[in-house]
């Protein structure tokens, strides 16, 4: 299918369609997946905003979008060769390393950053001698933050290549986005459902116990291995430490949102920031009768936006004041 214009289709697969050879991305399922997030792209783009998508979208929730964005939306029907818009296919050999957890953990351990006890495994002949008092952590090295990831179990081993960790009780997780030029350009507060699944978050000043020279001496690595113009760095706290570069992300991310909203409304670091509601609402009309008086208005510059479109099986949602 040609386009005159080209618009872009939202993959939030991306590391699926990165790494798995045998991932489908035109699976219901999988398309699915992305559509749930395609909300993501109203706000998040730059320039003008040409929609790839195999939704329907609710007429008042499009033209909602449009009133507090001041920006056209054009929906176009869903093709495979749409510009993917999460995460570039261009030299795809150099995504693959630079969106890897098995590179993250490699610049970690060269800028001596991995806590003590941290391995990536190739072969099970690898595995070392483990503190039975210690709880630890399995990453797969090449999927999303979240998945792939559980506690070790000796009795159950995963397949390998795998990175094995000392599980810590984290207490804030957070998303750095470091700029090559001009170092940091903005850190988010992240939340997480048990600690996988994001939920959320809010703009806020880089603490003070991180060390930016360190976050620049990260995102560098990354710079130097052909990534353009800034690299996403996640971090955690915990008892009283810092674990930098859990992972990085060559691609657009939850992180890139949340600074867009806080850039588009008002800058205000006030309010919840993005959250989510495990609720399903079916038109717009509901939705409005959902917030009440407390949704968004651009006159007033404050309330609660209604990110995700309704039909959507949780409800994103952004809070100005």
């Amino acid at each position: 299918m040609g386009f005159k214009v080209n618009p872009h289709r939202v993959n939030i697969d991306y590391e699926f369609e990165l790494f798995d050879s045998a991932y489908n991305p035109l699976n219901r399922k999988n398309k699915k997946v992305c559509e749930e997030f395609e909300f993501i792209y109203f706000f998040t783009e730059k320039n003008e905003l040409n929609l790839s998508t195999g939704r329907e979208y609710d007429s008042e929730y499009l033209s909602y979008l449009e009133t507090i964005l001041e920006k056209k939306i054009a929906i176009y029907p869903f093709d495979l060769s749409a510009s993917p818009w999460w995460g570039s296919f261009e030299d795809i050999d150099t995504k693959r390393i630079t969106n890897s957890k098995e590179f993250s953990f490699t610049i970690a351990k060269n800028l001596n950053l991995l806590t003590e006890m941290s391995f990536f495994i190739n072969s099970s002949g690898e595995l070392p001698e483990l503190n039975p008092n210690q709880k630890y952590l399995v990453k797969s090295p090449y999927l999303m933050s979240g998945r792939g990831q559980s506690l070790y179990d000796v009795d159950n081993i995963p397949e390998t290549p795998f990175l094995l960790e000392p599980y810590h009780n984290v207490i804030e997780d957070f998303g750095i986005r470091v700029c090559f030029e001009k170092g940091v350009l903005y850190c988010v507060e992240l939340k997480n459902l048990n600690g996988k699944q994001f939920s959320g978050g809010k703009i806020i000043n880089l603490p003070e116990i991180f060390d930016s020279n360190i976050l620049i001496a990260i995102a560098k690595e990354y710079q130097l291995k052909g990534v353009k113009k800034s690299i996403q760095i996640d971090c955690y706290t915990y008892e009283n430490n810092i674990r930098y570069l859990v992972e990085a992300n060559d691609r657009k991310t939850m992180g890139d949102f949340i600074y867009s909203q806080y850039e588009l409304f008002n800058n205000s670091s006030g309010g919840r920031g993005l959250y989510v509601e495990n609720i399903q609402i079916r038109t717009f009309k509901d939705m409005r009768s959902f917030l009440g008086k407390n949704i968004y208005s651009p006159e007033s510059k404050k309330g609660v936006i209604p990110c995700s479109p309704p039909g959507n099986l949780k409800t994103w949602l952004y809070e100005v004041e």
